[in-house]
């Protein structure tokens, strides 16, 4: 079920809980891509008027928004925050190919925080948390849905 995540950790440890961001904003993105294409499909006719590099227009078009829709609901897959019995890993997408991990253990947490950037997400509860470590790092895992929930749950491991 996990197998993003389990090639990272080592044999012994146990996921408690993966923490995906908001599907609010991968349907948000979606729904662009969604405009994008169908945009280049009200408009082929004009941009079929441009003769051979119109065609090669309207294919890059829609080649972009597949691969870019691709590209989304992967990383979509891929950018999570994954708790252990004794470890959380940050999983997340650094760009295109770069695929970033960061571990640290449970016992390193010094302080969780939770920012809601405005209104309309916090009506929404979707929020970014940041957890501060002793060594003074700071590990920032954005659009959570019920950013509190997950506060009260690791303070709970922790302690």
């Amino acid at each position: 079920m996990y197998k993003y995540f389990n090639k990272y950790l080592d044999n012994n440890e146990v996921i408690l809980k993966v923490i995906y961001q908001a599907k609010f904003f991968l349907f948000l993105k979606l729904f662009f891509l969604l405009l994008v294409f169908l945009l280049d499909f009200f408009l082929m006719i004009p941009i079929f008027n441009l003769g051979r590099w119109g065609i090669v227009f309207f294919f890059l078009i829609l080649l972009f928004c597949v691969f870019s829709a691709i590209r989304i609901y992967r990383q979509s897959l891929y950018n999570a925050l994954v708790i252990t019995d004794n470890y959380i890993h940050s999983f997340y997408h650094n760009g295109i190919l770069d695929r970033v991990v960061e571990e640290f253990k449970m016992d390193n947490i010094q302080k969780i925080e939770i920012i809601y950037l405005n209104w309309f997400l916090s009506f929404l509860k979707i929020g970014d948390i940041s957890i501060f470590l002793k060594n003074e790092n700071e590990l920032i895992f954005e659009n959570i849905t019920s950013p509190q929930r997950l506060k009260r749950y690791i303070q709970e491991l922790v302690i």
